[in-house]
């Protein structure tokens, strides 16, 4: 396999340079069904001196995709060891997804159309509403996402209990409905209504799941602990808020920092209640104005602020005593 090895201000032992050879050859019996020409894998080490950790980032190109793993510690056979244990289960991911590829856009790709047909939208409003669903189509499906994840890690939720093609074609639909008597789209509205029917069915969803649980299953429902807050296992992949931390990475200890800021924030906005958390990505990732998520959640513009700024605070707090500090926008 053709790969590189770049080091800045590191020496690799005998049993780190065996360690790399290894897993390799693991590598290369996993893509040995792939033409070699079609991969190259990149080693980059570097030596976090204030730290005392070293520092390894995998970039593996395979089929025209890039797959990137990062690590760090204070060992440097232990994080080889890490780095490339987590790129063979990447690798194995990928290649379970080319085995699926079909199964996985049909999943991501929601067969509403036929449905839209049915609510027989004036010709020219339903040709604006379909090319303007499918240019925001992946904030959609990622916000659902997201929203239905952290039901599951709240408990509210099990594993497949929803899934998030359903939860849009829903959406889409119910919003084409709405829209049927017009004679102008209105995209702004049309987005509104769009996040506001993503959160009800979800919303909808999650209450039906909590009468089904027995009394000793059933859990606090969100609306009524917008003051009481509760930790809950958070995956390193939940929540991505890179709109929040501006990409000026040039060292290795800033990037180190950067990353680790990623996770604070991550596990903090997953600690949120619903309504807090809802309301600060709307309002911070998505863009929408205070008055516009007071109407997506059925609020009042002022409960929107209030719950915006215990949600500010929180974030401020919980992040200072993660050690590091937030800067408001």
């Amino acid at each position: 396999m053709k790969y590189e090895i770049i080091k800045r201000d590191v020496v690799l032992d005998a049993e780190t340079e065996k360690l790399i050879q290894r897993k390799l050859e693991k590598i290369e019996r996993l893509l040995e069904n792939f033409n070699e020409d079609l991969f190259f894998l990149r080693i980059n080490y570097d030596q976090i001196k204030k730290r005392k950790r070293y520092n390894i980032r995998l970039m593996l190109q395979v089929v025209g995709r890039y797959l990137r793993v990062k690590k760090d510690g204070p060992d440097l056979t232990a994080v080889t060891n890490e780095a490339f244990d987590a790129l063979i289960r990447e690798i194995k991911k990928f290649k379970e997804f080319l085995r699926n590829e079909p199964e996985f856009r049909r999943k991501i790709r929601p067969t509403y159309k036929e449905k839209i047909n049915k609510a027989q939208l004036k010709e020219e409003v339903q040709e604006a509403f379909e090319q303007y669903v499918e240019q925001i189509m992946s904030r959609l499906y990622s916000f659902a996402l997201k929203e239905i994840r952290n039901r599951v890690y709240q408990g509210q939720l099990k594993p497949g209990d929803i899934q998030v093609k359903d939860v849009l074609d829903e959406a889409i639909v119910q919003v084409s409905e709405s829209i049927k008597d017009v004679t102008e789209f209105k995209e702004k509205e049309v987005r509104k209504e769009l996040y506001r029917h993503i959160i009800r069915i979800i919303n909808q969803w999650t209450q039906e799941r909590r009468r089904q649980l027995s009394v000793l299953d059933k859990t606090i429902p969100p609306e009524e602990i917008d003051t009481e807050l509760y930790e809950f296992y958070q995956p390193d992949d939940i929540v991505h808020v890179e709109d929040i931390i501006p990409d000026t990475i040039e060292t290795p200890e800033e990037e180190l920092e950067d990353e680790e800021m990623q996770k604070a924030i991550d596990q903090v906005i997953s600690m949120m209640p619903d309504k807090w958390r809802q309301a600060f990505r709307l309002i911070e990732l998505e863009g929408f104005s205070v008055e516009e998520v007071a109407m997506i959640q059925d609020r009042t513009p002022e409960e929107v602020k209030k719950t915006l700024e215990m949600a500010r605070a929180f974030l401020a707090e919980k992040i200072e005593d993660l050690g590091f500090v937030w800067i408001e926008k």
